[in-house]
């Protein structure tokens, strides 16, 4: 059984975590975890910092495919029954703003609560994605990008705003020039999420090319507390400057 085959198959739609694996799925899973992180069919989720890549991995995340698996710990059994009330509590909490905004994100790269980069390979490496599948390339507004840059100081070696801008302009760039689409590689623009209300013709792009289901109406509660903390996080980050600087 290959691993993306036993990832993706239909028995985890219906709950199952790994205390429920078979003695030979148990196998398939310790010979597979200690290559959590190498080319095992996961979709890569390439985007430029600040193009908004982890919540589009979160809003997939909800459908029930994705269970997770290999997360044995009696903490995470529970996760599956309610993905919005998990996200919203420990993914997007009310507290999280412009100064911790990168730290939660950093979170969950720990490899034992690594529940996203556990189903996605959520990375800014365009490098050798023509040669991997599937994969989702995001590209958006520079300037909507640059936002992100400033209020969350997303860690980039720059010496000044056109450096950034460029470096936010080779997504884009090579998704329209040198990305090859495929029918399990794909681009999309994520400029539309930056609204309260999750682009219902956006989403339904998206799940449709993965054949994944429809989970519209849980998709958009969470994206209406991610747009509400992006927009609080903006406000006191100004707060903050000016405060600080007048």
């Amino acid at each position: 059984m290959e691993w993306r085959n036993y990832l993706f198959e239909k028995p985890l739609k219906f709950g199952r975590t790994r205390s429920h694996l078979t003695k030979e799925e148990s196998k398939l899973y310790f010979k597979n975890r200690i290559n959590l992180f190498e080319d095992n069919g996961m979709l890569h989720i390439v985007y430029s910092p600040g193009a908004f890549g982890h919540h589009v991995g979160w809003l997939l995340w909800l459908d029930d495919s994705f269970q997770n698996i290999w997360l044995a710990n009696q903490e995470y059994q529970t996760i599956w029954s309610d993905k919005v009330g998990y996200i919203l509590d420990y993914v997007y909490p009310l507290n999280r703003t412009w100064h911790n905004w990168i730290s939660y994100e950093n979170s969950w790269r720990i490899i034992e609560k690594d529940i996203l980069n556990n189903t996605f390979k959520c990375h800014h490496e365009l490098e050798g994605i023509n040669e991997t599948s599937p994969v989702l390339l995001l590209t958006c507004d520079v300037e909507l990008v640059y936002k992100s840059y400033l209020k969350f100081g997303i860690d980039w070696v720059a010496n000044t705003r056109e450096d950034v801008f460029k470096r936010i302009q080779e997504y884009n760039d090579f998704a329209e020039n040198n990305f090859i689409k495929t029918t399990e590689n794909t681009t999309i623009d994520t400029t539309c999420l930056y609204n309260s209300v999750l682009n219902r013709d956006w989403y339904e792009k998206l799940t449709q090319f993965y054949m994944l289901d429809d989970n519209y109406d849980k998709a958009k509660i969470i994206h209406k507390r991610w747009f509400n903390l992006q927009k609080t996080a903006e406000q006191e980050f100004l707060k903050e400057v000016k405060e600080t600087y007048e």
